[in-house]
């Protein structure tokens, strides 16, 4: 059954405009307009199977398929209401399966607004492996509830510094499941604590007890479809080495997977382990963070949560960021020499 429902972000009111169609054919249909001068657009919300629960920012719409109604700007951008990000969610109704959830950027001092789709499609049946870089159908998992102590870790992927003072940054399916983490670097080994995690955004934020050497965050516009970009982690160690490995490509487009406006698609060759490694320019500039991607037949389309998510993330953080790079550039060989003093093995242990 099609649904509708004005819905507004931060909690506003809903205003509804009502009115008679003009029997006139030579007149033109009124545009609905909403607070601060915004106009209504329509979204067409399906699922990969019918009777899945959506909510926009906490307000049920209705179950997919679904027209969920937005009141945005004028060039057809989403309208800051006094949020930085507008968050759609996929509810599922069959057992064994994750939810899901898309975030779009509504403006703010980091982040520019994004554009609003025509639809938004949720694949339900897949989910990110929590080891790394790929997408596998859902199965129910065989790990035990709890683990002796001296039991191999859940699951490791790569971090990078964000400051001076210890602060990294990996992505949340790295360690949403573990209950200690160690922050492997070329100097050691070190416990590190959990700050702040972010499953909409898959981010998260670790502390080390430790002097680094952190990695700028690019400006909001740093990230460019053709742009040189490259990467340094710790892919399937067991088979490849401790080891981390450099690779290099370029930025494909500028949004994710359908259409993820707060992602975009990059070729430099990642694998499990990559997952929340920077993705860095040529001038040594965070651009993005290595969040997903696919093996097998698509080898080299992959995707990384852009820099301004992450200065969203981190708004409420006791991080010092560091002022981004302005120039000159510099070739692969000392991007990678670059990137190895910031970068470390993020390893996460059961209780």
């Amino acid at each position: 059954m099609i649904c509708t429902k004005e819905v507004f972000l931060a909690g506003l009111a809903a205003a509804l405009f009502c009115g008679c169609a003009s029997t006139d054919p030579n007149k033109k249909e009124a545009v609905e307009r909403g607070p601060n001068g915004t106009i209504a657009y329509t979204v067409e919300v399906e699922a990969s199977e019918p009777g899945v629960k959506i909510e926009a920012n906490g307000d049920y719409i209705g179950a997919t398929p679904c027209i969920l109604k937005i009141f945005g700007d004028k060039d057809g951008t989403f309208h800051n209401f006094g949020s930085y990000e507008y968050v759609i969610r996929a509810i599922p109704q069959r057992q064994g399966q994750l939810e899901q959830t898309k975030v779009f950027h509504t403006g703010g001092w980091f982040t520019p607004e994004d554009r609003i789709p025509k639809k938004i499609y949720f694949e339900m049946g897949l989910k990110r492996v929590s080891v790394g870089s790929s997408w596998e159908t859902n199965a129910p998992s065989t790990a035990p509830a709890t683990r002796p102590e001296g039991t191999p870790p859940i699951r490791s992927g790569t971090g990078f510094f964000i400051s001076d003072d210890g602060y990294l940054i990996t992505n949340d399916h790295v360690v949403r499941e573990g209950a200690r983490f160690e922050v492997v670097v070329e100097g050691g080994k070190y416990k590190a604590e959990c700050v702040r995690k972010d499953k909409s955004a898959d981010l998260a934020l670790l502390k080390v007890d430790l002097k680094t050497e952190g990695l700028p965050l690019a400006d909001k516009a740093d990230a460019k479809v053709g742009q040189s970009v490259y990467s340094l982690g710790f892919p399937l160690t067991q088979l490849l080495g401790e080891e981390p490995k450099f690779t290099a490509g370029m930025i494909n487009a500028l949004s994710g997977m359908q259409d993820d406006w707060g992602r975009f698609q990059f070729s430099a060759q990642v694998t499990l382990g990559n997952s929340g490694g920077a993705l860095v320019n040529d001038i040594g500039n965070v651009v993005g963070v290595v969040v997903s991607g696919f093996t097998g037949a698509l080898p080299d389309v992959n995707y990384a949560i852009k820099a301004s998510r992450v200065r969203v993330f981190l708004e409420e953080c006791p991080v010092h960021l560091k002022q981004p790079k302005t120039g000159p550039k510099s070739n692969p060989e000392e991007i990678n020499t670059y990137m190895r003093a910031s970068t470390a093995k993020v390893i996460s242990y059961p209780l």
